[in-house]
């Protein structure tokens, strides 16, 4: 454990530790030196093939880097809680095969970019709720084929919303919201949870010409 320690981390750092099994980097004094491109720190974790959790919790890591945590192919439990991230790139969390559930509530996430979490193959829960995320691509969510519960609740900030963002979510069955709206884009999801707004019903949203047009010219572009 490196809890509480004043340590400086560079790409190095864990290339004679290939055996860890456990690792604690929360409270780091240091400040943002995971997956950070500026200090060489972006594939930290590389050697760490066996590692089974990690623990993160309590730092500021502003930007989760592409491929931030590429080398952990057997980790299967990440600690984030208390962690301040702002920015989650494409392929961020790619390559945890093996983590079933993750926990990004609450963590000041204002931008998630296209496949965000490509790779993440057994994913089954995806709390994003509790952030201040503006914008959900179409590609956002790729990759995620047995995620079965997404969590998006109190997002208030949240804009724009691709009309076919939970295209690639085949399992999806449970999905949590802040608008009717977005449940009329989930048709295929068992149970959808949202407050009572103006879209009382998904006729009134599909009825719009304009949503009329964007649903024709995305069922075009899927196709």
């Amino acid at each position: 454990s490196l809890k509480n320690s004043s340590v400086f981390l560079q790409k190095e750092t864990f290339l004679l530790f290939n055996s860890l099994l456990a690792l604690d980097l929360s409270k780091l004094v240091k400040g943002n030196q995971i997956c950070n491109p500026k200090l060489g720190t972006q594939k930290l974790f590389k050697s760490l093939s066996r590692l089974l959790i990690l623990d993160l919790s309590s730092n500021k890591l502003n930007i989760i880097s592409p491929f931030c945590f590429d080398g952990l192919s057997s980790l299967h439990t990440l600690n984030l809680n208390n962690a301040h991230i702002k920015i989650v790139s494409s392929f961020g969390f790619s390559n945890l095969f093996k983590i079933t559930s993750l926990m990004l509530n609450k963590k000041g996430i204002e931008a998630i970019e296209n496949k965000a979490f490509y790779g993440m193959s057994n994913l089954i829960i995806l709390d994003l709720s509790g952030n201040h995320i503006k914008t959900l691509k179409s590609n956002t969510f790729q990759g995620l084929n047995k995620l079965q519960s997404l969590i998006l609740l109190k997002n208030l900030q949240l804009a724009e919303v691709a009309m076919n963002i939970f295209r690639d979510l085949e399992s999806l069955t449970f999905l949590v919201v802040d608008e009717q709206s977005y449940c009329c884009l989930a048709v295929k999801v068992n149970e959808c949870l949202a407050p009572a707004n103006v879209f009382s019903s998904c006729d009134d949203l599909i009825g719009s010409p304009l949503i009329k047009a964007l649903t024709w010219i995305s069922s075009i572009l899927i196709i």
